[in-house]
């Protein structure tokens, strides 16, 4: 299985999902959008992961290869080939969908809990409730037609899947130790005291629970690779 990501920050890589590809035997390649590379056409892979960033989908003035990756995952789509994004990449496939984003009520940041909804693909091979990693401050509306997975004390919308196999999460269920780190080191981290954001010491205090956090996402790559 080919598999190609894109990536729209140095500091943002694909953690456990490279992980998860190389212990399955897939074929990983990455796009770095922000150094102007070519991202991957839908004849050139079997699956597309979109990864998170620290900018919004609405800074295309900022970054202007954001208009040209809303085209691609618009292609992606209609040719019906899976297609995962994770924090600001489920914010642009919901907004290719048709649905806003913008601001959350509260940023999420650090270690917190969503609840999965029963009925949903995920809710019959992850626990109802589990501990997630979250670096947002927007949220996304459900796209027309979707089916809602999960959701948070701090944000209503915490996943989504599409016709099947279009696959939108808010929370960073690939995230490791070393790419907290980075984020953090990054400056992506901001010491302002809210409901829902835990300081860096917090967020690094317990490295088991990125081994727990992998085994999340294996379970969820695994499904969304099945529909290939």
């Amino acid at each position: 299985m080919r598999i190609g990501y894109l990536q729209h920050a140095s500091h943002v890589g694909p953690a456990a999902i490279a992980d998860w590809a190389e212990t399955r035997g897939f074929t990983l390649s990455g796009c770095h959008l922000y150094r102007g590379e070519r991202p991957p056409e839908p004849g050139a892979a079997d699956a597309l992961v979109v990864l998170g960033g620290p900018m919004g989908v609405h800074d295309e003035a900022a970054h202007p290869w954001l208009l040209a990756e809303k085209a691609l995952l618009r292609r992606w789509i209609d040719a019906g080939k899976p297609v995962l994004g994770t924090c600001l990449g489920a914010q642009l496939i919901a907004q290719v969908l048709g649905a806003e984003v913008g601001p959350n009520r509260q940023p999420e940041i650090g270690w917190w809990p969503i609840r999965l909804q029963p009925g949903t693909p995920l809710a019959a091979l992850l626990p109802v409730e589990l501990e997630a990693f979250h670096w947002h401050r927007d949220t996304f509306a459900l796209p027309p037609g979707a089916l809602p997975l999960a959701t948070s004390a701090a944000c209503a919308n915490q996943g989504f899947v599409w016709g099947g196999r279009v696959l939108g999460l808010q929370p960073h269920l690939e995230m490791d130790m070393p790419t907290a780190r980075a984020i953090i080191a990054h400056g992506g981290h901001t010491a302002s005291v809210a409901p829902y954001v835990q300081s860096a010491a917090e967020i690094l205090a317990r490295p088991q629970r990125f081994t727990a956090l992998r085994r999340r996402i294996y379970t969820v790559l695994d499904w969304w690779a099945a529909g290939t």
